[in-house]
């Protein structure tokens, strides 16, 4: 995955995201989902936060990168 040629930053948020890049946001989120259920079910409220953020910043920082 080669990400040093793209551009990064406020001005990129409209512009079309690299499929690499969308590639490792949506697997981010879905991990996050599901760990974030895991932590519900087990209680630990802590837990579930920390991987909601995680679920916020993939999703939120796959739009800051364009071609």
């Amino acid at each position: 995955m080669k990400i040093a040629n793209k551009k990064m930053g406020w001005g990129q948020y409209f512009s079309p995201t690299p499929k690499n890049i969308q590639k490792l946001a949506d697997a981010l989120v879905g991990f996050s989902l599901f760990m974030t259920g895991y932590a519900t079910v087990m209680e630990s409220k802590t837990l579930a936060i920390i991987f909601i953020v995680i679920g916020g910043i993939g999703a939120f920082g796959q739009k800051l990168v364009g071609e």
